[in-house]
């Protein structure tokens, strides 16, 4: 039998079998979520003891605050390696790390009490927002209000015989819990109940990820997760305590002795009813991260200059890291394992060059191709409503007819400013989001996830999300208009978003089969973007609810 039929014989069992999957997946599609990163100014707040989402140490010199950042702290063994402080450096007076950063006063879950246990000898102050209540030797008690500012873990007169470590903080509602060994904030974890995929792309540093060994991956015991991401072990706990499937993101430097490890931890840890999706690194074809110029070093490394090789090398070491994996997950294990490859979903074509690229083959001895299993795409809307030229005009107009409203009650100087406050944005909102229906959303739906599907079927690779969701956020030249910052922090939570979503998520579902997969849980909008579907444990809002009606009509039938 020629290579060719062969070939053709597997791709015709891999599309009944991807036929199998789309068809058993249609009665319970339900929504892919992609989790924020850890740190002391996300309002996720994942774990009971909130030391994991500290900010890393930084050293005060005298008079200032600040001047020795965490890496020097590092190189001079300030700190051991799991980052506990083992002494204050000089010229250093103290180490401080932040916690509880900027939190919005709505979250009213994260008022009261704090305490803070830990082991060693050291001179601990809280600092900030921080009131300190009570103390004795390894035990601090400080009350706590959430806005603007941080609450500061100090510290100096460090024992270097009985170093400090092991500190945590815990809300007193929360102390038992934690006395009992739990890691996951309940708060947090019933916003995702349901939840089907989690995506671990932030909580694992990926981006930018200086991650070769394993030596350099975080551990248990590391002082925060904000440092150098969540464990694997930390991961694998929340995904089998919420019976939900883990998407990795392989580090783009990882050598083959970390991916190995990595698969061998999961198939040993993981339930065995659960699925695993594996990634190699994340947009590997954008040049925003430090990832695709590795990629593109490497690729000229082994072939010279070549137009799409950073690409080439991006399908070659995908498509490396996904047969270890295929090693590890062997029968029985085999069905569990979903080996992605994620592709620039606005740029068609491009594709080929990941999966079929020249040189890669060369290199395999096969198309990378035949190296996965699914194939993902993004499904964010919205980038026509963040254009200052045709925002503004309709903003002046809206402003104008509320101000006439609030005239025509009797409104006046400062009662008028306040009626108008509130209000400015809403006559905007209906118009901004049916020019994302006829823009951004209709090109998904009529061309780019169409063209996809095509590429997916044809290759026999499900087709699914990787992130997707609103992208109304300003261009880089334009965070600091704060007129138009405004109004689209406050369209992306408004009813006119929440059914965008709707649409969004019905539109893909119908092309793809597979579930939308949302940008991310919890995170506050800023200037910077939108892209929590809360903003913080204590939100709730009409996006937030269009999501959370599929996740519960997917966990009712």
């Amino acid at each position: 039998m020629s290579a060719a039929l062969v070939f053709r014989c597997v791709l015709i069992l891999k599309l009944m079998l991807a036929a199998t999957i789309v068809q058993g997946s249609e009665s319970r599609r339900t929504v892919w979520f992609g989790l924020n990163g850890i740190s002391d100014w996300s309002t996720q707040h994942p774990f009971i003891d909130h030391m994991k989402t500290a900010r890393p140490w930084v050293g005060h010199l005298p008079g200032q605050w600040g001047g020795i950042e965490f890496e020097e702290l590092v190189a001079v063994g300030a700190v051991d390696a799991n980052g506990w402080p083992t002494h204050v450096p000089d010229p250093a007076r103290r180490l401080e790390a932040l916690i509880l950063t900027d939190q919005p006063e709505e979250a009213e879950h994260l008022s009261g009490d704090y305490h803070v246990f830990y082991k060693g000898e050291a001179t601990i102050e809280i600092k900030g927002l921080g009131r300190t209540k009570t103390r004795r030797p390894g035990h601090i008690v400080f009350s706590y209000r959430p806005g603007e500012g941080s609450v500061g873990i100090s510290v100096q007169d460090v024992d270097p015989s009985d170093p400090l470590r092991n500190i945590s903080v815990v809300h007193a509602d929360y102390l038992d819990a934690h006395a009992n060994g739990e890691l996951f904030h309940p708060l947090w974890l019933s916003h995702l109940k349901g939840v089907e995929t989690l995506r671990f792309m932030d909580w694992m540093d990926t981006n930018n990820s200086p991650v070769a060994n394993a030596a350099q991956i975080a551990q248990a015991d590391d002082f925060s997760y904000g440092w150098r991401g969540v464990p694997l072990g930390v991961m694998i706990a929340l995904a089998n305590q919420i019976e939900a499937n883990p998407w990795f993101t392989i580090p783009h430097q990882a050598d083959d002795a970390l991916v190995r490890q990595f698969a061998e931890d999961t198939v040993a840890n993981l339930d065995p009813g659960r699925a695993v999706y594996v990634e190699y690194s994340n947009e590997v074809w954008n040049f925003i991260f430090e990832q695709s110029r590795w990629a593109q070093a490497q690729a000229e490394k082994l072939w010279g200059e070549q137009g799409d090789g950073w690409v080439q090398y991006y399908g070659l070491r995908a498509a490396q890291i996904m047969d270890i994996w295929a090693d590890v997950f062997a029968e029985p294990d085999h069905e569990r394992l979903n080996r992605v490859i994620a592709v620039h979903t606005g740029w068609p074509e491009l594709e080929q060059s990941m999966l079929f690229g020249k040189h890669a083959t060369q290199e395999l001895g096969r198309s990378p191709a035949e190296s996965f299993d699914a194939y993902a795409v993004t499904g964010y809307f919205g980038h026509d409503v963040a254009v200052p030229g045709i925002m503004h005009p309709l903003l002046d107009a809206a402003q104008e007819q509320v101000e006439a409203d609030g005239k025509a009650l009797g409104l006046s100087r400062v009662a008028l400013r306040e009626y108008v406050r509130p209000r400015q944005f809403e006559p905007v909102f209906a118009r901004a989001a049916d020019m994302i229906r006829q823009g951004s959303l209709r090109e998904l739906e009529q061309d780019v996830w169409p063209y996809h599907a095509r590429v997916a079927r044809d290759l026999g690779l499900d087709l699914i999300m990787y992130e997707g969701g609103t992208h109304a956020t300003p261009q880089w030249s334009d965070v600091d208009d704060e007129r138009l910052v405004s109004f689209l922090l406050a369209f992306n939570y408004s009813e006119n978003m929440g059914a965008l979503y709707e649409q969004a998520i019905a539109s893909w579902e119908e092309i793809s089969g597979s579930s939308f997969h949302a940008f991310v849980d919890v995170a506050p909008p800023s200037k910077w973007g939108s892209w929590g579907a809360l903003r913080h444990l204590n939100d709730d809002n009409p996006r937030w609810r269009s999501l959370r009606r599929q996740l519960d009509q997917a966990g009712a039938e």
